[in-house]
């Protein structure tokens, strides 16, 4: 039986502990929670997307959304500022995982790099492929084959998967020693065939190909054109990626004022080191991604090196390289002599 005195200590306490509950109730409605440090800090968020439907999000091992045409991503506030680790899964695709720091009153932001787990590739030509180039002006691809007999050069049309006749003849494009690309051109290119330089017209509505004279173009590359050839900007020019062979460095740079993105820790940033790159371009609707090919494949990279920057393989052979040509997504490889398409997204 409760006493009177009994009744009063209860209450007492009711009180007291009613009145220690109130601030921190307060301080949690207000967006406050304890770090690891044990300090009391406002809370923060995290908002992680992901460009396939279907892919599941994970924040410290608990599944959080499950994307659709709708949601892309998934935002989550009221955070603890510390550590959590992100997890994305896609079938068919190779996981994305990042330890990312959650800070106070901040929202951390990231979009998975999701990569096929097999390669999604079909052949297209066995030719004796030693070399590949992509035009800055139209959808077409610049080949150079080798066999025990020739060596050439032809053009290829990815937009209906045909070469381009050469006219006046086969031999006009052939070469015994030496080939170089000087630049390309509107509707075509200026090419050195054993140190002999000559403007090629490429007539995209009869599939062909003509030798004509060089008229006002330089038969040499000009110091800037050397420098563009190892460089690339992006569609907003905002981000300049650029290749140092004699550093063997590739390389980026946020071209426009502060503040940076998430994914530049600073303003330039190394991104491979000790690589010999053969090429190397945007990742299509892309910006904090790159694909290269160097040593035996060819890599999806992100500029983001919050957690470790991620380099996934998109095709491994022996020496492969790749174009990807103007205006679209799909890449054109060639590896071991063989021409082959590869889609940067998994076989259905």
């Amino acid at each position: 039986m409760l006493t009177r005195s009994k009744r009063k200590i209860l209450f007492w306490i009711s009180v007291l502990i009613f009145l220690l509950l109130v601030p921190v109730t307060i301080l949690y409605a207000l967006g406050y929670r304890v770090d690891p440090d044990f300090s009391l800090r406002k809370t923060g968020g995290l908002y992680i997307s992901s460009t396939f439907t279907g892919s599941e999000i994970f924040v410290d091992k608990n599944l959080q959304r499950k994307t659709n045409l709708l949601q892309s991503g998934v935002f989550i506030q009221n955070l603890a500022p510390k550590k959590y680790g992100i997890l994305v899964l896609k079938e068919g695709y190779l996981p994305w995982a990042k330890d990312l720091n959650v800070k106070s009153q901040f929202v951390t932001e990231a979009h998975a790099l999701l990569v096929p787990m097999q390669t999604n590739g079909k052949i297209l030509s066995r030719g004796g492929f030693v070399g590949i180039k992509s035009s800055t002006f139209d959808s077409i691809l610049l080949l150079s084959f080798e066999t025990k007999n020739r060596k050439a050069i032809a053009w290829y049309v990815p937009d209906s998967d045909e070469f381009m006749s050469p006219i006046p003849g086969e031999s006009a494009f052939t070469y015994t020693k030496s080939f170089e690309l000087i630049r390309w051109l509107d509707n075509g290119a200026v090419v050195k065939l054993d140190g002999k330089a000559i403007r090629v017209l490429l007539d995209f509505d009869n599939r062909s190909a003509a030798v004509a004279s060089l008229g006002e173009e330089t038969a040499v590359k000009l110091p800037d054109e050397e420098e563009l050839f190892n460089e690339r900007i992006n569609s907003r020019k905002s981000i300049k990626v650029s290749f140092d062979p004699l550093k063997r460095e590739l390389a980026a740079e946020w071209l426009e004022p502060e503040p940076l993105p998430y994914y530049f820790a600073e303003r330039a940033v190394t991104l491979l080191e000790n690589k010999d790159i053969r090429n190397f371009e945007f990742f299509p609707k892309r910006r904090e991604a790159l694909i290269a090919s160097y040593g035996n494949g060819i890599w999806a990279i992100e500029i983001d090196s919050r957690g470790g920057r991620i380099i996934q393989p998109i095709y491994k052979g022996k020496f492969p390289d790749f174009a990807l040509p103007r205006g679209l997504e799909d890449l054109y490889v060639i590896d071991d002599g063989i021409l082959m398409r590869v889609k940067l997204n998994a076989a259905d």
